[in-house]
């Protein structure tokens, strides 16, 4: 994963996790980022570390065994964000109101050149509007349509402000989006899109679009677009098209048709288990206590977790405990 990938994943998953993560739970929530052997790893975070300080977010260390602010002891390698951090109440904006703070902000980062403002201004946009619903998101009063945004010219953080900033005022305005985008597997893929929202997972905003020229709907990650700006073409939206429905989690992608899976967790691995979980829609998700009942459309990656971390497993149903037997024996096959 890219630095400024890592980084904003970071940036974002701190913002609301005020008691801390471990270095397992890091790794867990961002499998790419932090791979190899454990210290390795983990001194390749102490560099983010540093770096996300700049940002605005100072982490704090506790070491195995030492003792952390509520009293516990470490269980593992803490990060907590430092008190400096201050939290501000739950704030109930009108639309109109978050509208025209939104727009405030945007407009302040695209007039001001001084670097250290700009900075103090995207960490306060991010803050404040990263986590809104597609369709409740800020618009801004200001985006040109022939705005091209490269990613060499500018730091990611704004970047990534100013891309928010083009995508919705193309859904706001039913205006096609032309890009170029490199997806995970290289190369540069020329896309006309039309929107239907966005999504916030696991610290990455994504867009999900209609390309019209492979005629098939299917999500971008903004970072991985090289140049991106509103085209003159209109589209009439998709009122049949249900935003709530789409995940991004490798349990909800379609591998086959949906199942129950009931599971349960050793105690040890709940919150693990609580991070891997996040991002899956809630519908599709009942639990008590170390207790899950999942409707999965891709009932492997959860196997999958299970096999990094045998221990985990408490109980599983029989169907499911067979599926996984399967899974298991065709591993043994390929390797």
């Amino acid at each position: 994963m890219p630095k400024a990938e890592r980084l904003g994943c970071l940036y974002l998953t701190f913002l609301k996790r005020s008691r801390g993560l471990s270095f397992e739970e890091i790794r867990t929530l961002m499998p790419l980022a932090y791979v190899g052997e454990f210290e390795s790893a983990r001194r390749k975070f102490e560099r983010d570390k540093e770096d996300l300080k700049k940002l605005g977010i100072p982490l704090r260390y506790y070491a195995p065994g030492t003792a952390l602010p509520g009293g516990d002891l470490a269980r593992g390698h803490i990060y907590v964000p430092e008190e400096g951090l201050e939290q501000l109440g739950q704030i109930q904006l009108a639309a109109g109101e978050r509208e025209a703070l939104a727009s405030l902000l945007i407009q302040a980062l695209q007039n001001n050149p001084d670097t250290e403002s700009r900075d103090v201004l995207t960490s306060i946009y991010i803050k404040l509007f990263y986590d809104n619903l597609p369709g409740e998101l800020p618009l801004t009063a200001s985006s040109s349509s022939s705005k091209e945004v490269e990613s060499q010219e500018t730091d990611p953080m704004s970047l990534q402000a100013e891309r928010l900033a083009l995508v919705q005022e193309a859904i706001r305005r039913c205006l096609v989006l032309e890009s170029e985008y490199e997806p995970a597997r290289g190369g540069i893929q020329k896309r006309t899109l039309e929107s239907r929202g966005l999504i916030f997972y696991r610290g990455r905003w994504c867009l999900v679009a209609r390309a019209r020229q492979t005629k098939d709907i299917r999500f971008y990650y903004l970072e991985r677009f090289r140049s991106l700006e509103i085209g003159t073409s209109s589209f009439s939206p998709d009122r049949g098209f249900d935003l709530k429905s789409v995940t991004l989690h490798p349990m909800g992608i379609n591998i086959h048709e949906s199942r129950n899976v009931e599971i349960e967790i050793a105690n040890d691995y709940l919150s693990m288990f609580t991070n891997f979980l996040s991002g899956f829609p809630a519908e599709r998700l009942a639990h008590k206590g170390s207790s899950f009942e999942i409707q999965t459309t891709n009932e492997r990656a959860l196997f999958r977790w299970i096999l990094q971390r045998p221990a985990a497993l408490h109980k599983l149903d029989p169907s499911a405990s067979a599926r996984m037997s399967e899974f298991l024996r065709e591993i043994q096959e390929l390797y």
